[in-house]
């Protein structure tokens, strides 16, 4: 199927019924299918043309659903931006995209408004929620547009979309997804979450995020999206119950709070729950499907790069709870394969691991990015021989379960959010008081990770936690600030003299139920 064509599905068989729920708005397939052909004649009528690219810088809403749609028709190639960084940041990432036209909410209008005098390529700036000066008006324009289907010829190895893997100051890397992608991605979110045309999915996760988008996968099952547009537990719970939703995608960390609001409202109606982002504790399980009692609990993990890349499934984790041993410890592993994706762990010469040895974690699927932006040299060593290498370091066990080790990357994972250490590092390594740094993750039994700081503090200087919290405050987003700051005389260092954080990372991980997962 073309990726178009996963869009008209419901236009053709639901024209009456539901898909987009967003607040007091409500869409039928037919207003949504006039929607979506407006926007993408606008865009066409703004001068962009096919594999152009419109920058969305919005939080969760129809208006995001009708961009992904409109690039479908038009070929236009759409850039889903996370609001959350800061402005340097989404400045960076939309001139690297060369985007021509961006949809933006008011709220973030007038950062963006600042910024647009260093984005050359920049020709349209659209605003969604009302009016603003200087700006054009979203509705305004779909309303002057066509509601004709833009007709364009296209290619299943066309782009159509550039999602990005960070956007913090450091060095953002735009994963590339063509139309065959795409379409790939539907399917898998489609046949592991089991999306069906009666089901209600409350896409709680930001669309910026690859795993926001399996709020498509919905699409092309033709259920009904309900939207979160701020996430806050206690209306996640009465937005279950008022919409009767059925299915959903969260982060442990958030899930634990969930928890917290459900025992005061009906929450029945749920039949899936996929989380991602990290294992799940135990506990936190248990308490889950004490809540959700009829709800089926699976596990996905999966990257920017590729949608889905192995699965702890709903079996898994019902074996897991009742059984002891080899099996209750499978809910510290990442699962076996996806429906659509083969998974190895291999060595550095490419030959597969034997069970309890550690090697990379790679991925070959229809799912698997066509490379990034503008990024060669990266792309030839994440993608060979049409392997996608995630730098997940990994062991397998003898019945192909995958438990991650650690990241290559030294990633942190903070209530679902990529954090990059090394981005941290060298923001604060402008202080002027402070000779070396290194960044870990450390676990918490609320995010799964937070960010701590180790400093060493220059000859005769000295700083307090708050101040260092405070010097990262206007440098990078909320959740990538430290949470905590331990100075110390020295940083450990390996015999050839590389900053040893596994040693900084000992204590904290020796034992913990938050292990180290992927997204």
């Amino acid at each position: 199927m073309d990726y178009r064509a996963a869009f008209n599905r419901g236009i053709t068989l639901y024209p009456e019924r539901d898909v987009l729920v967003d607040g007091d708005r409500r869409f039928t397939w037919k207003q949504w299918g006039d929607r979506q052909h407006r926007l993408g004649n606008a865009l066409l009528g703004l001068g962009l043309k096919k594999g152009d690219r419109v920058g969305v810088v919005l939080k969760n809403c129809a208006e995001c659903f009708d961009a992904f749609a409109a690039g479908a028709k038009t070929g236009i190639v759409v850039v889903p931006i996370n609001y959350r960084l800061n402005p340097d940041a989404i400045c960076t990432i939309i001139a690297d995209a060369e985007c021509r036209a961006l949809l933006v909410h008011t709220e973030f209008a007038a950062t963006v408004q600042e910024m647009s005098t260093r984005l050359p390529a920049l020709e349209a700036i659209i605003a969604v929620g009302g009016a603003v000066e200087g700006l054009l008006d979203y509705e305004s324009l779909l309303a002057s547009a066509s509601s004709a289907e833009p007709q364009a010829v296209h290619a299943d190895d066309d782009l159509a979309a550039v999602i990005y893997t960070t956007g913090t100051t450091g060095d953002p890397k735009g994963a590339m997804a063509t139309r065959r992608n795409m379409i790939m991605r539907m399917y898998s979110a489609a046949i592991e979450m089991q999306f069906g045309p009666e089901d209600r999915y409350l896409g709680s996760l930001p669309m910026f995020h690859a795993i926001g988008l399996i709020a498509l996968g919905a699409v092309f099952r033709c259920a009904t999206n309900v939207v979160v547009r701020d996430f806050v537990p206690l209306e996640f719970c009465q937005m279950v119950q008022q919409h009767g939703i059925s299915k959903t995608t969260l982060v442990p960390a958030v899930l634990n709070m969930v928890l917290d609001f459900g025992k005061d409202y009906d929450l029945s109606s749920m039949s899936r729950l996929l989380y991602g982002g990290a294992p799940m504790p135990q506990e936190i399980l248990r308490r889950t499907t004490k809540m959700f009692p009829r709800c089926e609990i699976m596990q996905a993990l999966g990257a920017t790069e590729c949608l889905f890349i192995s699965v702890l499934s709903v079996a898994d984790h019902r074996e897991a709870l009742t059984g002891a041993g080899r099996v209750a410890g499978r809910l510290n592993s990442a699962g076996r394969q996806a429906s659509l994706s083969e998974v190895r762990v291999v060595r550095d010469d490419g030959t597969n691991v034997i069970p309890g040895e550690v090697g990379e974690v790679i991925v070959r699927s229809g799912q698997v990015m066509a490379g990034y932006l503008n990024k060669p040299k990266e792309t030839a060593e994440a993608i060979r021989d049409g392997w996608y290498y995630t730098r997940d370091l990994a062991t397998v066990d003898e019945d192909g379960y995958i438990y991650i080790v650690d990241r290559k990357s030294h990633m942190i994972i903070t209530g679902g959010e990529n954090v990059y250490p090394a981005q941290i590092e060298n923001a604060l390594f402008d202080h002027p008081k402070i000779a070396n740094v290194a960044v870990i993750g450390v676990p918490d039994s609320k995010w799964g990770e937070v960010v701590k700081a180790f400093i060493v503090c220059k000859p005769g200087e000295k700083l307090t936690e708050r101040e260092v919290i405070e010097f990262c405050a206007p440098r990078m987003a909320s959740y990538a600030k430290p949470k905590s700051v331990e100075f110390l005389d020295s940083l450990p260092v390996t015999a050839t003299g590389k900053l040893n954080k596994l040693e900084l990372k000992k204590k904290y991980w020796a034992g913990s139920t938050y292990p180290k997962s992927t997204t």
